[in-house]
């Protein structure tokens, strides 16, 4: 088996995120962190719950994102930022506002613990604000094999090597070539000789949430 990602390039009438900073994000609240609930998920002293958006902490490094926010505990008030265009905001299945947040040093929080490889960046089909900056930030922590990218079970293969890690889970990063569907499943093809190369298969539901 293989987890695999990959990235198509955007095309006409794609959605692409506008923001070019975290500043243009729109403040929503502000105020000191009381508790540290989860490694994402945080109270304020207005007794509300937030959600970090944008960001997945690595199940290895829970505990260290954990005590880098219970480190802001008590500390100078932080901003909580959301993207402007959405009246309502955006919320977790637990009711939690999502936001990004900045210290009151101008520290980005998911920036930051995306760089020390405590999180993977990540987005979703209707939620994609900042993500080439997030992006950009885990290539650096990817370079520089921080935290989570320093593990062996993290390191990014390719369709050259792949063949080698046969019956495990891996990373593969890879330019989709072409696709072609049936009627239950797709194909993604990595490769112009894609009857002998590596293909990836997705049921077609999926691969429509994909496009």
């Amino acid at each position: 088996f293989f987890m695999c990602v990959f990235v198509q390039n955007a095309q006409a009438g794609d959605y692409v995120p506008i923001q070019s900073s975290v500043a243009d994000l729109q403040t929503i609240a502000s105020g000191k962190i009381v508790e540290v609930l989860k490694p994402d998920l945080i109270k304020l002293d207005n007794n509300e719950t937030y959600r970090l958006d944008g960001i997945r902490i690595a199940p290895k490094f829970r505990s260290q994102a954990m005590a880098y926010l219970q480190d802001q505990i008590g500390k100078g008030p932080i901003k909580l930022l959301a993207n402007p265009s959405l009246a309502n905001g955006r919320y977790d299945r637990t009711g939690a506002l999502k936001v990004h947040i900045v210290t009151a040093d101008g520290v980005w929080i998911q920036e930051d613990l995306i760089k020390k490889g405590f999180a993977w960046a990540e987005g979703t089909a209707d939620n994609r604000d900042l993500l080439i900056h997030l992006i950009k930030a885990e290539n650096q922590a990817l370079k520089k094999k921080q935290g989570l990218w320093s593990d062996l079970e993290n390191i990014i293969r390719t369709k050259d090597d792949i063949g080698e890690h046969m019956n495990s889970f891996q990373i593969v990063e890879a330019r989709a070539l072409s696709y072609a569907c049936t009627n239950k499943t797709c194909f993604v093809n990595l490769d112009p000789e894609f009857k002998k190369d590596f293909t990836l298969s997705f049921r077609k539901a999926t691969m429509n949430g994909l496009m």
